[in-house]
């Protein structure tokens, strides 16, 4: 049980914010002389004059001062007996208005430097749910308990750090997703559509809102929540269509433009506006028309890109986060029965043979097909040393597509590396594998990525399967139809936050080439990679 000791509060200006004066409760034989010692002192707010601050991998914490704490951990009590409750309250400015009181979390208290201490938010060393608005100012209330066992827990050192800043530096955290307080906010939502194409989403939705705040549009089920899909033993929910801020007190409105390439998916029946605290707040059915059908699938795949091993590692440089990742997508199709995995290009950093062994040995542990194109990336190396008869790719790559161990393949290119390949038991689709042969990181824009031959072998294959469904794999995208870079629909970025700008040149005749290609066969659907976009 908890018990809760008188609370003794004093606070003084400081650092420009008021701060708490911690007060302890009686709990050792010692703890009249420690309280008499302590009681009175603050000290610092915290590193760099923030109680709440990001450290250097990205982890969101409060780490505040507390100099009675230490005297207790002095005196012989042990860190990890002691919990901390915070509850956080929004103001509308500094030193202004309560806005709103959010629910009390819980979190274990780790030492830092001195009298300092880390409390995770949210970050490596654990989530409390709640995450701080940069630039926005908080009363802080702290109860910090000590565990004296059998379920026994006292209130020993409590404060509230008084219209506290949050510093801006925190949004750049990967960890950075602030809890926003509820509003009741009036929002309608239409929806204009470009076409009358079955399952296209193209278009324009129009969102008027009164009230600021980060709106998203979300794909909704029959009964109005985020629509879902279940894939083997998991059910994800489908990521966000946008999200727009809209500014000002009074509201405003904002119109969205969804791109030509996006489509509905299956089992969406409404389109969803969500406030910035994910509740949904308004929606619209979507034209009966326009729906896709569910039925049951004739095959599934997978598809990755960039995987780059070699390339992200955690703070210590001994992880190597594509490890992880990559066994976890192939176990994830593993489960969902998907007939093989393709791949869009850039397995390493810079072309080492150790990443493509390691691509290999996951992709043996899986047992599953993997299909694979080439990207710049592999191009760092050689191109004979990458794509030569002895080189990575034949000894990594294509397990069994090369020396003729899987059957479907179609034909192999005379250069020995692109191809194509169809599901034997599948007669109305083939994939097509089209690496890319060129790549200057210096001047990228300058230099053609295929070789002429490569476009000769694919417009032969292009014709060969024109009354087929074409899955063709090629790393790097196109610019969009007014040559201007293609940003994709949703919520693109990937969980690091991490993702650039660079499609194919226009001005070089093989891209030309290319794009005639995909505009003359419209029973083509493309995956690319390279942007580090999430989807493309």
């Amino acid at each position: 049980m908890k018990k809760t000791l008188a609370l003794v509060l004093s606070v003084f200006m400081m650092l420009s914010s008021l701060l708490p004066c911690f007060s302890l409760g009686a709990f050792a034989d010692n703890a009249a002389a420690i309280a008499e010692s302590a009681a009175g002192y603050t000290g610092s707010i915290g590193y760099g004059g923030y109680i709440v601050r990001a450290k250097s991998d990205g982890s969101i914490m409060l780490s505040p001062f507390i100099s009675q704490l230490t005297a207790l951990l002095d005196g012989g009590a042990d860190i990890n007996s002691f919990t901390i409750e915070m509850t956080f309250t929004l103001l509308d400015g500094k030193k202004g208005n309560k806005v709103h009181t959010y629910d009390t979390v819980t979190a274990a208290i780790k030492r830092s430097n001195g009298a300092y201490f880390d409390i995770f938010l949210n970050g490596s060393g654990g989530s409390t749910g709640f995450c701080p608005t940069a630039g926005k100012f908080y009363d802080i209330e702290v109860n910090i308990y000590k565990n004296f066992g059998k379920a026994n827990e006292e209130r020993v050192l409590y404060g509230t750090y008084l219209s506290a800043e949050i510093p801006s530096s925190i949004s750049t955290s990967k960890y950075y997703k602030p809890s926003s307080a509820p509003i009741d906010y009036d929002v309608t939502v239409s929806y204009s559509f470009n076409n009358e194409l079955k399952g296209s989403a193209a278009g324009y939705v129009y969102v008027n809102a009164e009230g600021e705040g980060t709106f998203r549009l979300k794909w909704g089920d029959k009964d109005g929540k985020p629509l879902t899909v279940k894939t083997g033993e998991k059910t994800l929910t489908y990521s966000e269509l946008a999200s727009f801020d809209i500014k000002g007190k009074e509201g405003g409105k904002h119109t969205e433009k969804i791109l030509p390439f996006t489509a509905i998916p299956v089992g969406a029946k409404k389109l969803l506006v969500t406030d910035p605290s994910d509740k949904v707040v308004a929606s619209l059915d979507l034209p009966e028309n326009k729906l896709l059908k569910q039925e049951d699938p004739e095959y599934t795949f997978g598809i990755v890109s960039d995987i780059h091993f070699n390339y992200f590692f955690d703070d210590s440089k001994k992880i190597d986060y594509a490890e992880n990742a990559f066994d976890t997508a192939l176990e994830f199709y593993k489960a969902a029965g998907v007939k093989l995995v393709a791949a869009a290009g850039d397995y390493s950093l810079y072309g080492e043979e150790e990443s493509y062994r390691e691509f290999y040995e996951a992709v043996a542990k899986s047992g599953l097909l993997v299909i694979a194109c080439g990207g710049n990336h592999e191009l760092y190396a050689k191109l004979d040393v990458m794509f030569g008869k002895n080189g990575y790719w034949r000894k990594y790559m294509n397990t069994g597509i090369y020396d003729g161990k899987v059957d479907g393949v179609l034909d192999i290119a005379d250069n020995g590396i692109d191809f194509t390949y169809q599901i034997p038991e599948i007669d109305d689709s083939v994939f097509i594998s089209l690496s890319q042969w060129y790549w200057d990181g210096h001047s990228p824009a300058q230099q053609k990525l295929v070789e002429p031959e490569q476009l000769v072998w694919l417009e032969e294959q292009l014709e060969a399967h024109k009354n087929k469904r074409v899955y063709l794999l090629f790393h790097t995208y196109l610019s969009d139809d007014d040559r201007e870079n293609v940003d994709g629909q949703g919520d693109l970025k990937s969980d690091g936050g991490y993702s650039y700008n660079g499609h194919y040149n226009e001005h070089t005749d093989d891209e030309k080439k290319f794009r005639e290609l995909l505009t003359k066969y419209d029973n083509v659907i493309w995956y690319n990679g390279h942007s580090h976009y999430e989807y493309s």
